[in-house]
């Protein structure tokens, strides 16, 4: 299975970004199966793929849902074959990938990888495969080519191994010299895979450590190093090969006055290789924060640590453009109804700016309720035109 109205700056050039101003957005809340909703996914027509439970008390099973934007429907994919399911990603096609629980004796396994097709029903992807490699066990992203990335035991060399799918085969991506890698992300052409694997040397004894986040191009892994400590992820990566994820600092300390000491990470954005502190919403080096997604005009999402004027931690989603942080929840929507939303969270960004985050309104905090941003303005001409 696989996250006060400060706004803090950070100093960085992102090549790859031409936006600067934080654009002005109109919101609509997605719905819900019954309960608590999390967004995973976002295509460039502003469909969203999660997970929701079916009553708002969060005791029944996760039911993975399609949220289809020009009809302004939530549909339940179901749990076929098992009992609970979750939706990762989805491409521009529709097609969804994502897991069932549905535990399995000969192998051993519980979630097991599946792929819902746009033209309706689903297709198992554990195997066995035509190349003879492995049980096919996480299907984390998808891209418009329909290559799916995850990760997959590899008999071969008796580990877990980032690896590549289509059509019944799949590919060992391999790691960065030690036993095990994961594959998170891959863009949306196909062209650039971004994840996690050991270092050399990492062993049981360590816990894998170190770890770092890696990209992978043309059969050329790149280790895109940390930010002082020995583990980082990349969770995303856009069409020109900028990646972006989170990487431990090296230190251990609490956000506000606490006694609670939790390893320090920050997000990060890759450009060239080269990794660059994100920072955070609070602005201090001892605050946490995970950047998820990143577009081809270089705007990044994710969660950050924030305080309150009471100087109470929170979590908040947040938005980097042009080399500035913004928290989503702080900004002016010009409607006075959403002053009582919080956005904790942004799972997913597409090429237009569309964005889906996950927060909750302050009349029912406990219910989790997923959002689709969508900046006010003309759609760009260099994104496709949603379907």
């Amino acid at each position: 299975m696989r996250f006060a109205g400060f706004i803090g700056l950070v100093t960085l050039s992102l090549t790859s970004a031409s936006l600067s101003a934080t654009p002005v957005y109109s919101v609509t809340e997605i719905g819900t199966l019954g309960g608590s909703v999390s967004a995973l996914g976002i295509n460039d027509n502003g469909d969203i793929v999660g997970v929701s439970q079916l009553t708002p008390d969060g005791s029944s099973p996760l039911h993975a849902f399609l949220y289809h934007h020009a009809s302004g429907s939530m549909v339940d994919l179901g749990t076929p074959g098992g009992t609970s399911s979750e939706a990762f990603a989805i491409n521009d096609s529709g097609t969804i990938t994502g897991e069932v629980y549905a535990p399995d004796p000969q192998t051993g396994t519980t979630w097991n990888p599946v792929m819902w097709l746009a033209s309706g029903g689903s297709q198992s992807l554990k195997g066995p495969y035509p190349n003879g490699v492995g049980m096919y066990v996480s299907p984390n992203g998808i891209s418009n080519t329909g290559v799916i990335v995850g990760q997959g035991y590899i008999n071969d060399v008796g580990g877990d191994r980032a690896i590549w799918y289509k059509n019944g085969t799949i590919a060992n991506l391999g790691t960065l010299g030690g036993n095990s890698s994961f594959a998170a992300a891959i863009s949306s052409q196909g062209t650039y895979f971004a994840g996690i694997s050991e270092l050399k040397g990492a062993t049981a004894a360590t816990n894998g450590l170190p770890r770092h986040a890696f990209l992978y191009r043309n059969g050329t892994r790149t280790d895109l190093g940390s930010l002082g400590g020995d583990y980082s992820f990349a969770t995303g990566v856009n069409n020109a090969g900028t990646a972006v994820g989170y990487s431990w600092t090296g230190q251990s300390a609490s956000c506000t006055p606490s006694p609670y000491t939790p390893t320090v990470q920050h997000a990060f954005v890759a450009v060239n290789g080269k990794m660059t502190d994100l920072g955070n919403l609070a602005n201090k080096t001892t605050c946490s924060s995970t950047a998820e997604a990143i577009n081809d005009s270089g705007e990044i999402v994710g969660r950050s640590d924030a305080i309150t004027d009471t100087n109470v931690q929170v979590e908040r989603a947040f938005y980097v453009s042009g080399g500035q942080m913004s928290s989503l929840t702080f900004m002016d929507w010009g409607d006075p109804a959403w002053g009582q939303v919080k956005f904790t969270d942004a799972a997913a960004i597409n090429c237009n700016g569309w964005i889906a985050a996950m927060g909750f309104d302050n009349s029912n905090p406990n219910l989790g309720r997923v959002y689709l941003l969508i900046p006010k303005g003309p759609l760009r001409s260099t994104c496709p035109a949603p379907k």
